[in-house]
């Protein structure tokens, strides 16, 4: 009888299911040594999905031990190229990506952007939560069980499973985590759910601020935008003598390089609010903080009326900036 029971007890052992279970010290031991090794890897490459609050976002991406990231992501429906380096996000994608910035969006398109405001996914520690389940991973507390045998890219592994999900590990050293996948019911405090990723483990990453580049914060990097300088408007002699009005105006670039036309318009108007004419002056390029001096003249059957019976009249100047004009 009492070898029954003594067999009897090795079986529920050897099945996962009593308090013998062999599958314990090799589980541990893996886990052990799997996240020993990630924590000495210079770098981790990551592929695969997670979601966040219901976003998904599909991820191919390295991680280097400094913080510092690169690759791409698919968020929503939006591919993006990203680096993040020295704390800062960096993002080269379509213009449907910086659908946030308006109508600035086709310019942003297609370039390497900087943003405050509209790169807080694209971080390392926003998308390193991918290996969420790595915080529940507890050596003899977690992932304590050996559910089966798999193989991730034709390497053997081992799945160390519990309520939390799965982790595949590399059955021959060095022990490395080669796959996560979360349970039906997992979710973190910040929303991580659905994890279904690949890892590998490069050489040290070394990763680039991109160049050029365009800054949101840095209105030098973004396109030419003009403000009139009220106080310079002149008006030439012909207004006073002849059938026409020349008026003169400096405008100033408060931003950056010159994209798409821009101009000034200019708008003769009676004391009363009567139209007198308008003309239009074509302006730029110049440099940011640069100074023009732009000129149009008025002319026409209005102003021509006006002239012959005088009275007092006024220049009502307005720059268009096709890239800011709503």
């Amino acid at each position: 009888m009492a070898g029954l029971a003594l067999a009897l007890l090795v079986a529920l052992g050897l099945n996962g299911m009593g308090p013998l279970d062999l599958r314990q010290p090799v589980a541990r031991q893996a886990l052990m040594g799997a996240l020993d090794n990630y924590g000495k890897a210079p770098a981790v490459h990551v592929k695969g999905a997670f979601s966040r609050d219901g976003h998904v976002f599909q991820l191919d991406v390295t991680i280097d031990r400094d913080g510092d990231s690169q690759g791409t992501v698919v968020s929503d429906g939006r591919r993006v190229e990203y680096r993040y380096v020295g704390s800062r996000a960096y993002a080269l994608a379509g213009q449907d990506y910086w659908a946030g910035q308006g109508r600035l969006a086709p310019f942003l398109g297609g370039k390497w952007v900087t943003s405050t405001d509209e790169l807080t996914d694209l971080t390392t520690p926003s998308l390193s939560r991918a290996l969420a389940l790595l915080d529940v991973a507890r050596p003899g507390s977690t992932f304590d069980r050996v559910s089966r045998s798999a193989r991730v890219g034709g390497v053997p592994a081992t799945v160390l499973s519990d309520r939390y999900g799965d982790l595949y590990v590399s059955t021959t050293a060095p022990r490395r985590f080669l796959r996560m996948v979360s349970s039906p019911s997992y979710r973190t405090a910040d929303g991580i759910t659905d994890v279904n990723v690949d890892l590998d483990f490069p050489a040290a990453l070394t990763v680039q601020v991109p160049s050029p580049l365009v800054s949101t914060d840095d209105p030098t990097t973004l396109p030419a935008q003009y403000v009139v300088d009220e106080a310079s408007l002149k008006h030439a002699g012909d207004c006073d003598t002849g059938s026409t009005c020349t008026i003169s105006v400096a405008v100033v670039n408060q931003r950056g390089p010159q994209v798409g036309p821009a101009s000034a318009e200019v708008h003769l108007v009676r004391e009363d609010g009567g139209d007198l004419g308008r003309c239009t002056a074509p302006i730029g390029p110049a440099g940011h903080g640069q100074r023009l001096t732009v000129s149009c003249t008025v002319s026409g059957a209005a102003w021509v009326a006006f002239t012959r019976v005088g009275g007092r009249y006024r220049a009502e100047v307005t720059v268009h900036n096709p890239l800011y004009d709503g």
